[in-house]
């Protein structure tokens, strides 16, 4: 099994090198293509990127996977998801993800998901935990997912009722993106990534890992931050419609699984908590019903 991912950075000096060493360092028995694609960085990302490519080229690296290719792309490009939809163009792997010059994976990542992947043929897209890191990459929070309705990613209650879907702990078989229209993707400039995932939902079931596969560093000054209300008017164009009561048994879904996520440590503030939450939730829809 062969497990192609893609980073698309520019200016990424400070963390690429990790980003770059959880991708290739990654231990089990399947193969790794890594696309990097580099939007005419002008500080040391470069310089990075080559020198892993050297070492591999003087077989210096050592790789604990069957076999590793790295391709490097140096161009210009229009944003983040036309840089991904020319690595989408050229990948040959199974296995499918992209991971930002600011993330990583963790250890074993591959060798989870490639198990998964080879123990069910019908299995489409799978997730991890989420996971959040701080500047310096140290796991500052971990939190799953509920289980999660193809109907409720399509009305884009992921990021609102729920959780966000984290698109760094996302793999998906290569056949989803036969679904995709690169011509459209490539146009997205803040929700690129929802697009991909309300896209593979409309015939495809997510399935949740309990395992960390990946993260979101958080720090200042970043895309998803600055821009955030940006991405949130490109989210709401993809979205389907959704009614009242659509969005009311989203809600008293994600109460009881909170419940019951917290069952062991559940507290009478917690609980008011997540009740009043609920609450204000089903008000302000009742309302401004959409």
């Amino acid at each position: 099994m062969k497990i192609s991912i893609i980073t698309p950075c520019f200016n990424a000096e400070q963390y690429i090198e990790e980003t770059i060493e959880s991708v290739i360092f990654q231990r089990g028995d399947f193969d790794i293509e890594y696309i990097i694609i580099d939007n005419l960085s002008a500080d040391n990302t470069e310089k990075i990127v080559n020198y892993y490519i050297n070492l591999h080229k003087e077989n210096k690296l050592k790789i604990n996977c069957n076999n590793l290719e790295i391709k490097y792309i140096r161009e210009t490009d229009n944003g983040l998801y036309d840089a991904l939809a020319k690595g989408f163009e050229i990948i040959t792997g199974d296995i499918i993800a992209y991971i930002n010059a600011d993330d990583y994976y963790l250890p074993n990542s591959f060798k989870t998901i490639t198990n998964i992947f080879k123990s069910n043929k019908k299995l489409k897209w799978l997730n991890g935990l989420s996971v959040s890191y701080n500047e310096d990459g140290s796991i500052i929070g971990i939190w799953p997912l509920p289980t999660i309705k193809r109907k409720h990613i399509q009305y884009g209650f992921f990021g609102n009722i729920y959780y966000h879907i984290q698109q760094e702990s996302c793999f998906w078989r290569k056949e989803l993106l036969n679904k995709i229209d690169m011509n459209i993707f490539r146009k997205y400039k803040y929700a690129g990534d929802y697009y991909l995932w309300k896209s593979f939902a409309e015939e495809n079931n997510i399935y949740t890992v309990h395992s960390a596969l990946s993260g979101f560093r958080h720090r200042e000054n970043q895309l998803s931050s600055v821009c955030f209300d940006k991405y949130k008017e490109e989210f709401n164009q993809i979205k389907e419609n959704s009614s009242f009561f659509d969005k009311i048994e989203a809600v008293i879904l994600n109460f009881y699984w909170k419940i019951s996520e917290g069952k062991h440590y559940i507290t009478k503030k917690r609980f008011s908590h997540i009740y009043y939450d609920m609450h204000n939730k089903i008000w302000k829809m009742y309302k401004k019903p959409k």
